[in-house]
Formats: structure tokens, C-alpha cells, sequence
């Protein structure tokens, strides 16, 4: 009889999870803040750490980090997860700070790091190392021909999909490390416009879809399939 002890996930299965996992994040954030009647989207995923949604997001991260650091890869590539692992559980325990200023009726842990601007900076580049390593790994790890069956015509059709995942997730990274060196945050027009959220959910959505692409989530991608 086969035991807990026995299980293990497959490469393609342990790449859905992840991919699965990024992409219930901001629909999950979504949901349950508005089930407790918040209907306001914050101005960044961070910043639902400080709603009713703050156990959901702290699991989800803390659950990506776990399959990311556990992840294999090939060899010579683990450095690259690891490095996504490791920033990434930042994010969850280092929250960044938010506009109390703003009257959210969201906000439920109103004196969580108000003071703890250390824990900011490290969060943002937290963020900003974790998001440029997805991108790193969608254009270059995963799209490389000496890993992929070349010859097949669902290997070319997987690396298409999974480095325009990756240069869909370099213009909302970009966008959001200039967004803040530009101070482009406190003018008014653009505050209430959550432009960083949107940004880093298509950043989520896109690194989530290479994943599941990698994952063969879909049977006509898998080789010797028809498209």
C-alpha cells in the first residue's frame, strides 16, 4: 500500500502547481476581500496584506516559495529558483507600507509596520528580484533549445508562448521599478489609478501561464500531438 511517504509530484505536475498558484492569488485576494465587503482594489497585491485577506495572501506566498525552492530544474539552473524562493517569502514577512491617509475601509490591521520602513525597502526589492528572475527564467531558462526537443513542432510552439509570456512580464516590471524612482505614485492623477496592481497581476498571469505552458497543462502542447 502506497504511503505519504511515497508521494512526489512529476516535473510537469510540479509546474502546474506553481502556475496554478500564481494565478488563484489576485482572484482569491479579490474574492475574499469582497465577501467582507470591501469592493476597492488596492493600489498593489502587497497591500492586501493589511486587509481581511492577509492569511490568504501570506499562505499562497509562503506556498509558492516552498515549490519553488523544491523545484529541481536542470542542472546548473536551481540558483535561479532559489533566488525566486527566497524573495519572494520576503514579500510575505517583510510587507511593505501603505497610505493610511487614503480611508480604505479595507484596511484591518491599521498598525502593521506603520513605522517599519526598513521592512519597505526590502520588500520592494524583494519584488523587484523576484519579478526580474521570473522574467530572467521565462526568456532564457525555459526557452533554451539544448532543453527542449527542438525537432517537434510543439517544443517551438511551448518556447513561442513561454518567451512572450516573458516579455509580457519585463514591460510591467520595468514600468513599476520606474514608477517608483520617478516618485510617479504621488501625483494625484495617477495615485488612484492602481496602475501597480494591474501591473503585477499581468506580471502574475503572464509568469503563471509560461508555468503551466512548461507544464504541458494543455495535451495539445505536449510532443507528437497534434496543435
Amino acid at each position: 500500500m502506497e504511503t505519504l511517504t511515497n508521494f512526489s509530484l512529476t516535473k510537469y505536475q510540479h509546474r502546474k502547481v506553481i502556475g496554478y498558484l500564481g494565478l488563484s492569488l489576485p482572484i482569491l485576494l479579490l474574492v475574499s476581500t469582497a465577501l467582507f465587503g470591501c469592493y476597492q482594489i488596492q493600489a498593489s497585491i502587497s497591500d492586501y496584506y493589511h486587509t481581511i485577506a492577509r492569511d490568504i495572501y501570506i499562505g499562497i506566498i509562503v506556498l509558492i516559495s516552498f515549490f519553488f525552492y523544491s523545484y529541481r530544474g536542470y542542472k546548473g539552473d536551481q540558483i535561479a529558483f532559489k533566488i525566486a524562493a527566497i524573495s519572494i517569502l520576503c514579500l510575505a514577512y517583510f510587507p511593505t507600507i501603505i497610505d493610511y491617509e487614503s480611508g480604505e475601509n479595507c484596511l484591518e490591521f491599521m498598525v502593521t509596520n506603520r513605522s517599519f520602513t526598513i521592512s519597505r525597502y526590502i520588500h520592494n526589492t524583494s519584488a523587484t528580484i523576484f519579478f526580474s528572475t521570473l522574467t530572467y527564467i521565462c526568456l532564457f531558462l525555459f526557452t533554451n533549445p539544448k532543453y527542449s526537443n527542438s525537432q517537434f513542432k510543439e517544443a517551438k510552439l511551448r518556447r513561442l508562448l513561454i518567451k512572450t509570456c516573458g516579455f509580457i512580464m519585463l514591460f510591467p516590471v520595468l514600468f513599476i521599478i520606474a514608477f517608483f524612482v520617478f516618485s510617479l505614485h504621488k501625483i494625484e492623477g495617477i495615485k488612484n489609478l492602481q496602475l501597480v496592481f494591474y501591473l503585477e497581476v499581468t506580471a502574475l498571469v503572464a509568469f503563471s501561464l509560461a508555468w503551466l505552458v512548461k507544464g504541458r497543462f494543455i495535451r495539445s502542447l505536449e510532443n507528437n500531438t497534434p496543435l
